[in-house]
């Protein structure tokens, strides 16, 4: 997690930074299909400390402020606790000239690793179950179709045989299709 803290602080301060070839996008124009890959860090609660793993999906934006995601984690590295989850829902964001801000609200599926006491301590058990998660973040434009997802913060759930609410920071890029 520290290396993640620290890789935002030395990076944040480039985006205020002139960008070679960059065309600022003025606040009104949006692009209809982006793909976009994150490094994520979860804290999926029950002492487990944190998961790390790849975050992937898609957003359509239908009008300027409003769009349509679709994402996967897989977060099962840093623990014996998982989290796989495969979400949709709709999304809103707010253009500036070099960075969106935007909110998700997402539900779907998930699967869980989570402990449960045994006679000789704690187990691991694991179930799949429904998955909502809240989304919000902030990108920032840095090539003609590329964005760098700063940073995105998200809280959710998954209701496997125990629930796990997970917390989680993510970084990555935005490529931005058509």
């Amino acid at each position: 997690m520290k290396s993640l803290v620290l890789l935002v602080v030395l990076f944040l301060p480039l985006c205020w930074l002139p960008q070679a070839g960059a065309q600022p996008r003025s606040a009104g124009s949006r692009h209809n299909l982006s793909v976009f890959g994150e490094f994520s860090a979860s804290r999926p609660g029950q002492g487990s400390g944190f998961v790390y793993g790849p975050t992937a999906g898609a957003y359509m934006q239908t009008s300027r402020h409003l769009g349509l995601t679709a994402r996967g984690s897989i977060l099962r590295e840093g623990s014996a606790i998982h989290v796989y989850e495969g979400l949709l829902g709709p999304r809103i964001s707010a253009h500036l000239p070099r960075f969106t801000l935007y909110g998700e609200g997402l539900g779907g599926l998930g699967h869980a690793g989570y402990q449960v006491p045994t006679p000789t301590g704690n187990g691991i058990a694991s179930g799949w179950g429904l998955a909502w998660q809240l989304d919000a973040g902030l990108d920032h434009h840095i090539l003609p179709h590329t964005d760098w997802r700063v940073v995105e913060l998200a809280y959710g759930k998954v209701y496997t045989g125990r629930t796990v609410t997970s917390t989680t920071i993510s970084t990555g890029l935005v490529i931005h299709l058509f």
